[in-house]
């Protein structure tokens, strides 16, 4: 059986890289949907120049899902993202292909689950990248190269590719420190009440 599965594994893989050929079978199902998004809370689309922040890869309707690979590019002049480090993939999927070039702004991912398809509908989180930013202004990470299938394996309709835009603000300037409040003067004294006249008597 493990020989089997190793078998199947191997299969996928190789059907992924090589170009889909006229006559291969395709899964008549719901296109899968590969997408990017920030990843965490809040989901925020804007970062502070030297920020660091993750991006997570997932799958809409995954359900027959059991082989994927995709690109991801980016801008290594505003986006810094290191090869090991910084490169997270699901703890239900093997990645046999993870290739991260920095000086183009490059990650290649093929990865195949480790169980065979369960039929759940949803999204499965696929991989995470994590980007430290370097540069001012609007940026795109773009998501391409898609490619997958199901156990078969059998191709699957997917979306060809997925861009998200990211806004990169200048760094902001550290607040200054509120100044003590000045101490209240100490209230003056009460002036001690003059002594009344002596009202003047009347003449007899």
């Amino acid at each position: 059986m493990r020989k089997l599965m190793l078998a199947g594994l191997a299969l996928a893989l190789v059907w992924m890289l090589v170009p889909a050929a006229p006559g291969i079978a395709r899964a008549e199902e719901e296109e899968l949907r590969l997408s990017l998004s920030v990843a965490g809370k809040p989901k925020s689309d804007r970062h502070k120049k030297g920020d660091t922040f993750e991006v997570e890869v997932a799958a809409g309707q995954a359900k027959d899902l059991f082989g994927v690979q995709f690109v991801v590019e980016y801008d290594p002049k505003a986006l810094q993202l290191k090869a090991d480090g910084h490169i997270s993939v699901s703890k239900r999927f093997n990645d046999w292909v993870r290739k991260a070039d920095a000086r183009k702004g490059k990650v290649e991912l093929a990865l195949t689950r480790k169980t065979l398809p369960s039929g759940a509908t949803g999204t499965e989180s696929l991989a995470t990248l994590k980007f430290k930013a370097l540069k001012e202004g609007e940026t795109t990470i773009r998501l391409t190269g898609i490619k997958a299938t199901d156990a078969a394996p059998r191709e699957l309709a997917a979306n060809d590719e997925f861009v998200l835009r990211h806004v990169i603000d200048k760094p902001g300037k550290p607040d200054k420190p509120d100044k003590p409040d000045k101490p209240d003067k100490p209230d003056k004294p009460d002036k001690p009440d003059k002594p009344d006249k002596a009202e003047k008597t009347g003449k007899r």
